[in-house]
């Protein structure tokens, strides 16, 4: 029997690998871990962890301003340079974190990697054999083909987090859930956003009932929005640079920050001469995240998908557990949830409307406002949407899209009952807490139960007998 080094090498310490590196870890196999620099990947240094961080410290300048109508003092400005160190304190924070929890026990090296064969890779020009190998490497920021635009400059997600003041006026090219977020934080920072995109619609992903409140915040807090605007060039001159639109339109900002999408890290790996099937942006996988080479497993962004920390974590465990385990564990994409940032909150799980008119002969949609829970109007807080879909006469929940504060929060309930063929019912009939925002949860569906065709049959079932038995 062949002797290895390890029996499991993965590539890429961040939200796929680490989980991965936990997994093997708590099995007791000889366990490598490998990344360029530093653990943590895009999301704790680039990605979610500073974008949070950095959209709390916006929606405190937010709150600041909104509590003067309630006779609190006037909002001071804002001294960026404070808010950036609080990025950096809180990725110092959960990195230091992440390094106690997920890698207690394993090795953890660092340097760059290529394939050998199926059982082979160097490191750093060391030989090391493998009897599995996982490749999690994470993903990096598309930057378009404009002309001008790298003879300009940009920002993406890998240099914003690093500045120390901010440009007063910004051209976010790309408005899905990362250039939403940011254009909301930052002009609420003092930046004058302008956010542009090529389809129709902002978050083009989203429900178009959740998006339209969404773009009417944003404009009413001031981003400028270019929608069907595709950059058709850029130039710059004397310290600003201008977008040309094919609206016409000319945009002249200080900076520009790229939002258009990730591609996954594959360079260097010698993925193709060692026959992994790839393609421009992405690993292939099967459904238990093995590659076209059976000893070689990918998870995270570089498999493309839904590129989320938690889906991310989801894959690197499971695959780490196929990896080593005598048997295989299928990934569930069924009911993915996601949650975009702003303010208020946008919640995503299931079909959309039109997903689901696509995909089933008939369904209902239940529609509740923000403003009629309880709780968002102690909070000021009654901008949103509650939009449910359901389908069958036992009216299953196949989708739920939210816009509200602490909408995320609802998520969990929602996607179980995704993934549990959980109907309009057993939302109803479980009970909420009050006053808070899940109690949402109970009136909408129960307002949607007093619109049903069952209950429409059971009034009138009740309005017969009444007849009878008078």
């Amino acid at each position: 029997m062949a002797t290895y080094n390890y029996d499991l090498i993965i590539i890429g310490g961040g939200s796929a690998g680490l989980p991965a590196a936990q997994v093997a870890g708590a099995l007791g196999v000889r366990t490598l871990l490998i990344d360029k620099e530093r653990l943590g990947g895009e999301c704790l240094h680039t990605g979610c962890v500073p974008s949070k961080a950095l959209i709390h410290a916006a929606r405190l300048v937010q709150q600041a301003k909104d509590a003067q109508k309630f006779g609190a003092g006037p909002a001071q400005p804002v001294d960026y340079a404070k808010v950036a160190a609080h990025i950096q304190q809180v990725i110092v924070q959960i990195g230091a974190a992440e390094e106690e929890h997920y890698v207690k026990e394993i090795d953890v090296r660092f340097g760059a990697v290529t394939f050998v064969d199926a059982h082979t890779l160097t490191l750093n020009d060391e030989t090391l054999t493998f009897r599995n190998a996982l490749i999690a490497t994470g993903s990096t920021a598309v930057i378009p083909q404009i002309p001008g635009l790298a003879e300009s400059g940009y920002l993406t997600n890998d240099t914003l987090f690093d500045l120390t003041a901010l440009p007063p006026t910004l051209a976010i090219i790309g408005a899905g859930a990362i250039g939403v977020e940011l254009a909301q934080a930052l002009q609420r920072l003092g930046v004058q956003v302008q956010l542009i995109e090529a389809q129709p619609t902002i978050l083009p992903k989203e429900d178009a009932d959740i998006v339209a409140i969404a773009q009417a915040l944003l404009a009413d807090e001031g981003v400028t929005l270019h929608t069907n605007a595709s950059i058709q060039s850029v130039t710059a001159a004397a310290g600003q640079k201008t977008l040309q639109l094919s609206t016409g339109q000319t945009v002249t900002v200080s900076d520009i920050l790229i939002a258009t999408g990730r591609r996954g890290n594959m360079g260097g790996l010698n993925l193709e001469q060692l026959g992994v099937t790839v393609d421009a942006d992405r690993i292939h996988v099967n459904k238990h995240l093995q590659t076209s080479v059976k000893t070689i497993f990918a998870a995270g962004d570089v498999i493309g998908g839904y590129r989320f920390t938690h889906v991310a974590g989801m894959e690197g465990s499971l695959a780490a557990s196929n990896a080593l385990a005598p048997y295989n564990t299928a990934i569930n994409y069924a009911a993915v949830p996601w949650v975009i940032f702003t303010a208020p909150e946008i919640a995503h799980v299931g079909l959309t409307e039109p997903e689901a008119r696509a995909t089933y002969d008939q369904i209902r949609v239940v529609t509740f406002p923000w403003k009629d829970i309880d709780r968002a109007v102690t909070d000021d807080a009654q901008t949103g949407l509650i939009k449910l879909i359901v389908t069958g006469k036992k009216e299953r929940l196949v989708g739920a899209h939210l816009i509200g504060r602490n909408a995320g929060e609802l998520l969990p309930e929602l996607t179980y009952h995704v993934r549990k063929k959980g109907t309009l019912s057993d939302i109803m009939y479980t009970i909420h807490a009050y006053p808070t925002y899940g109690s949402g949860l109970q009136l909408a569906a129960f307002n949607g139960y007093l619109q049903s065709p069952t209950f429409a049959g059971q009034k009138r079932l009740l309005q017969r007998l009444n007849r009878w038995r008078w």
